[in-house]
């Protein structure tokens, strides 16, 4: 019975272990060239994830920030982040 008890105290330990995580990625409506590009949202999630990937997913999330300022720059009324949830 000891065993069994360990085992389940072990697995629930592991368990206990994962997080869940969001990046959600906006980017306001906006004209350019006399274009109108539309709002859009994504995102994206990490569930059950160790630290380890979580960490992994956060500087993914960050680098899509960098990317998305990057690509608006110069573009009047382009608002665009992405923000861990």
């Amino acid at each position: 019975m000891k065993k069994v008890m360990f085992a389940l105290f072990c697995i629930g330990g592991l368990a206990s272990c994962t997080q869940d995580a969001t990046c959600t990625c906006t980017t306001d409506a906006y004209s350019a060239g006399g274009i109108t590009i539309e709002a859009t949202s994504t995102v994206t999630e990490c569930l059950g994830c160790t630290s380890d990937e979580i960490a992994e997913f956060e500087t993914a999330c960050t680098d899509a920030d960098a990317l998305l300022q990057a690509a608006g720059a110069g573009i009047d009324g382009y608002n665009a982040s992405c923000t861990l949830d």
